[in-house]
């Protein structure tokens, strides 16, 4: 599940600002903010893109981020098609250990 108020957090931190700061750039008090950080109060949809605006980014970049690390299907299967037969046994010998070792 996505965790917005630790999204908030690490965007807000990334970018240097303080809690007091970001709050009062939204409309909000320091105390808010700590409580929509920590997930104990939801994030308004109108204060969530008021956060976007301060830090320059769309809603969808807010959502997308968090998961950049991770990897889709496709993205590994674009990458596998141009490889040789000898690449591909590699990869595969690879990908086994890795599932081994769960």
């Amino acid at each position: 599940m996505f965790d917005i108020g630790a999204r908030i957090r690490e965007i807000r931190k990334n970018n240097n600002m303080t809690m007091t700061e970001l709050a009062k750039k939204v409309g909000l008090t320091q105390p808010q903010l700590s409580r929509i950080e920590n997930n104990i109060n939801m994030v308004q949809l109108d204060t969530l893109e008021k956060i976007c605006e301060v830090f320059n980014m769309s809603l969808s970049e807010f959502f997308k981020d968090q998961n950049s690390n991770n990897v889709s299907l496709d993205d590994v299967v674009k990458e596998l098609q141009n490889l040789t037969p000898s690449q591909l046994e590699a990869i595969k010998i690879v990908a086994k250990a890795f599932n081994e070792r769960k």
